[in-house]
């Protein structure tokens, strides 16, 4: 195997384990409380489609649908969303953004965006026809990541 192909595989690796360290300190948003990184991205998605289900969130975040359910039930806790009913169908949960949520959400979208800003001083070095490049590979290595999990998922349940 290429060197440079262990040295990406190994990179990325380093920043999933600082990632997962990420996800797990809470951060002020410029807001009274703090709040977990994944409840701010189960809260972004319920703001962008209140109809979204739990299974679905899960589904694109890639974790259980237990771990949204806690997620969920959090933002609940911390009156950032409030759950009712389904009028077409009494199975169904639909989330709705209270006054609260909005503004934290609105000040996780103001955080992101100066990240974003920072980041993108920071890739200044870089010209844009090397940024496609990085991200068509960061692509590819997701889409491996996919293929991979699928196959060792059917192997596993044999």
């Amino acid at each position: 195997m290429q060197k440079t192909t262990l040295d990406i595989i190994y990179t990325i690796e380093k920043i999933t384990n600082y990632q997962w360290l990420y996800n797990l300190s809470k951060r002020q948003y410029n807001t009274e409380e703090r709040y977990y990184e994944s409840e701010l991205h189960v809260l972004s998605h319920i703001v962008r489609d209140n109809t979204i289900t739990l299974k679905d969130t899960a589904s694109l975040l890639y974790k259980t649908k237990s771990y949204i359910s806690q997620i969920v039930s959090a933002l609940e806790t911390k009156e950032l969303i409030v759950k009712s009913r389904s009028a077409t169908d009494a199975r169904k949960s639909i989330y709705r953004i209270t006054d609260k949520g909005r503004a934290v959400y609105q000040a996780h979208i103001d955080y992101d965006s100066r990240q974003s800003e920072q980041l993108a001083q920071a890739m200044r070095e870089f010209s844009p026809e090397e940024q496609v490049l990085f991200l068509r590979l960061l692509q590819c290595y997701h889409d491996f990541q996919l293929i991979d999990s699928s196959t060792n998922n059917k192997a596993n349940s044999r």
